[in-house]
């Protein structure tokens, strides 16, 4: 059992090695150089390594706030009591997290007597139980982190947005049409402005490398013909998703930003959540970035302009996440009772899709054609169909499409219908 696991972006792989040398110093075993064992899922295995330690230390940089993968880590930690955070740049951390107070290394490079080094060590020995047998210091890094023009805003506790940023670390997965219903009625709870803001661009998003092509010959041309159609949504998909990349990163600067009173942005609190942003730029039917929390544990970050009174019909553009750690990113619009999502998101342990999907707009049941990606290596392209909400959505084989092995080899082709193989087509 490690005393301390370290979670932060791959980006901050050199200032994560020099907090693990020093708190390796100082006598604790630290859990953050990640092997996984073959056969081990990612997640399941970074739960139990989680579970198992006295103590996590998460890293918030730029880079990592705008990580689902850290966030995630980062909310196991916190519910499990275990959460200790630590800024290593001068950057906002993300909702949901600010009101724990964090330590601030962003001036620390490896000093055993630097103030705010001292003081996360003691908050390190009260959750370990353990003091420091050791000099706890590092070797410097070349260069020390460069501050940026971002402060950590004061621990508050009112209930207020916890908006989540875009994935930038690992790969992307997809919750269904059903997270834009989660936003709805917030609309008419704005009551506030603000001046208008530049969105500040975002770290580019990777995607899931390429797929192997279809041999010639091997299946019909129906099939074939949707295959194709899926592959480029996918494409489609991923650019999208970079975009709402870009908004996500905006609309969580934006809340930040209004939560802190800063730059004439504005809050407002109603019986379904909180918005955060520019929210006078919103009422004035302009696409605007803000932050949205709902009461049911649902988040929005990124653009979102409203062009019909009391949000029938609005088009959303960034990263939502809903309860159980799923999320999307991509752009939605809604229009009446129907709603079109295109871009890609994650449920857990489950699946991973680039898409585009067509349905109500409270996510009862939506069509899609994409690219499916099965925690086990499986892959199914073409139509299909999703039922439910949130983390506990279920995905229907259901029309033409390639179902794929873990080897890359068809597994069948042709026509579908909830789940079942029904036969060639």
């Amino acid at each position: 059992m490690a005393d301390i696991f370290l979670s932060y972006a791959r980006e901050d792989r050199a200032k994560a090695e020099q907090i693990a040398k020093a708190l390796g110093n100082a006598g604790y075993d630290v859990f953050w150089d990640i092997e996984i064992p073959p056969g081990a899922s990612w997640a399941d295995f970074l739960a139990e390594k989680l579970s198992q330690s006295k103590a996590a230390l998460v890293l918030w940089s730029s880079t990592s706030t705008a990580s689902q993968w850290v966030r995630e880590e980062a909310r196991l930690a916190r519910d499990r009591g275990k959460l200790i955070p630590v800024m290593i740049e001068n950057c906002a951390p993300p909702f949901g997290f600010g009101e724990i107070q964090a330590a601030n290394l962003a001036g620390w490079n490896g000093e055993a007597d630097n103030p705010h080094w001292k003081l996360l060590l003691e908050g390190i020995q009260r959750a370990v139980g353990a003091a420091p047998t050791g000099t706890a210091s590092a070797p410097p890094l070349r260069a020390p982190p460069a501050p940026s023009g971002w402060t950590q805003p004061a621990p508050h506790t009112a209930a207020g947005p916890a908006v989540a940023p875009s994935p930038a670390k690992r790969n992307w997965v997809l919750i269904g049409g059903v997270a834009l219903a989660a936003v709805l009625g917030l609309v008419t709870i704005l009551n506030q402005g603000g001046d208008p803001v530049t969105p500040a661009p975002a770290p580019h998003v990777g995607g899931a490398g390429p797929l192997l092509p279809v041999t010639p010959g091997a299946l019909s041309p129906a099939v074939a013909e949707v295959v194709q159609k899926a592959r480029a949504t996918q494409a489609a998909a991923k650019v999208v998703a970079q975009e709402a990349d870009r908004n996500a990163k905006a609309g969580q600067q934006a809340a930040a930003a209004a939560m802190r009173g800063e730059g004439g942005f504005t809050t407002s609190q109603g019986p379904m959540g909180a918005v955060a942003g520019d929210l006078v730029r919103l009422q004035q039917g302009q696409a605007a970035p803000v932050g949205i929390a709902m009461t049911n544990g649902s988040q929005f970050a990124g653009l979102m302009q409203v062009s019909e009174a009391n949000g029938g019909a609005m088009t959303l553009n960034g990263t939502t996440t809903v309860p159980g750690g799923g999320w999307v990113t991509g752009r939605y619009t809604l229009s009446g009772a129907r709603s079109t999502f295109v871009g890609a998101g994650l449920i857990p342990n489950k699946l991973s899709v680039e898409a585009q999907e067509e349905g109500a707009a409270d996510g009862s049941a939506t069509e899609g054609i994409g690219v499916v990606r099965y925690a086990n290596g499986e892959r199914y392209e073409g139509q299909y169909r999703a039922v439910g909400q949130g983390a506990q959505s279920t995905y229907l084989r259901n029309g033409l499409g390639v179902y794929y092995g873990a080897n890359e080899q068809v597994i069948n082709a042709g026509r579908f219908a909830n789940d079942a193989y029904v036969g060639p087509q």
